[in-house]
């Protein structure tokens, strides 16, 4: 992992005669991440020669991201070098590379902290610049997936999500008189998802094993404010009808397992309540328990 701390593991007695110090502050450049990259997609075409079968391809995102720099947005032609054309791709692997693309969009990679740390020189313009290219490109790398797959739950869902950091992200840049419209838009996307799910899981294509909640956590955590939980402040601003209507979305969801998703949903907003930054905390407990009617409650 070329962003992991250079010290671990290392002794300094060891390195006493002919060690250069100055090597620690050599940043990851650019030229580092391309060669990273040529041998990773040089190691993916030995292994699809071998004809083993599919290449298990999470595994494969994940050595795709560690491959870059912690400062540096993906690129659609380093994407397709690893992986191959976008539009052959399995769309749970464009949905989880296009996940990880914006998780690393809404954080790091508009960290003026972390562009300092790797020395890329960026100002505040370049690094706006940057991060609406990054969102150009993971919305290209799903908008390929769902030319394929139109109906693909999590296509949609990595859609909506990247779709509201996007808007999330302008507004604090400029503010748009049409945010709100935009925004309502892009809750409705979330709702399509989930509905695309549910006829997913009515179909019993997906085991228990690959069934997960997903589509209703993020759905929820954008109705607060931000589809990361971290990223909610009080300037975010939730919307009140969405708790209902995720609750309407598992109530759908066949008995058995709308039961097991509605507990997972239910054990997932009771752990991460302690990502919830303080001030925002009574906004995500009362949207645990949406008090509008008795009908719209979470079940006990």
């Amino acid at each position: 992992d070329p962003n992991a701390e250079k010290n671990m593991g290392r002794n300094s007695w060891i390195y006493f005669y002919g060690f250069e110090q100055r090597a620690e502050s050599i940043p990851l450049t650019r030229s580092k991440q391309e060669r990273n990259l040529v041998e990773l997609s040089a190691w993916v075409d030995r292994i699809r020669k071998l004809k083993l079968g599919d290449i298990d391809e999470d595994m494969l995102a994940r050595a795709f991201t560690t491959c870059h720099s912690s400062a540096e947005v993906y690129r659609t032609e380093a994407v397709e070098r690893v992986f191959g054309r976008l539009e052959k791709l399995n769309p749970k692997t464009l949905a989880s590379l296009s996940q990880t693309m914006r998780g690393n969009l809404a954080g790091i990679w508009r960290d003026p902290g972390e562009q300092e740390k790797k020395k890329t020189k960026r100002k505040q313009k370049d690094i706006e610049a940057e991060v609406r290219r990054g969102y150009e490109v993971a919305l290209q790398t799903v908008e390929s997936g769902l030319a394929q797959f139109p109906d693909h739950y999590a296509l949609m869902c990595a859609k909506a999500a990247l779709m509201h950091d996007q808007l999330s992200y302008e507004q604090d840049i400029s503010r748009a008189s049409d945010y709100t419209q935009r925004r309502k838009k892009i809750l409705a996307l979330f709702a399509a998802a989930a509905d695309r799910y549910e006829k997913v899981v009515g179909s019993r294509t997906l085991t228990e094993d690959e069934e997960n909640t997903e589509v209703y956590d993020l759905w929820f955590y954008a109705g607060l404010g931000a589809v990361d939980l971290g990223m909610i402040t009080e300037d975010r601003l939730p919307d009140p009808k969405q708790p209902a209507l995720i609750r309407q979305a598992l109530v759908k969801l066949p008995s058995d397992a709308g039961k097991r998703h509605m507990d997972k949903f239910a054990n997932n907003l009771f752990t991460r309540l302690s990502a919830v930054k303080p001030h925002v905390k009574f906004r995500y407990l009362n949207g645990k328990s949406p008090s509008s009617s008795p009908s719209a409650k979470w079940p006990t």
